[in-house]
């Protein structure tokens, strides 16, 4: 269960970025490597840190990224 923002597109992506108590929809630019910050999510079990703690537990995995 989630809410995503309005304009979010097939293909978007869902983020835990560090330092955020909320997960991020980005979208891919070009090859994948640079994301547009479409806006704030709400994605049960990923708020408040949650998604930090699974990346902790080795369930998510890191990525770097840069964001425009």
């Amino acid at each position: 269960m989630g809410w995503a923002p309005p304009g979010t597109e097939h293909m978007d992506a869902v983020f835990v970025l560090l330092g955020s108590d909320v997960p991020w929809i980005l979208r891919p630019i070009g090859d994948g490597e640079l994301y547009k910050v479409v806006g704030e999510a709400y994605i049960d079990g990923y708020m408040y840190g949650r998604g930090i703690d699974q990346m902790r537990e080795g369930t998510l995995s890191k990525k770097w990224i840069e964001l425009h």
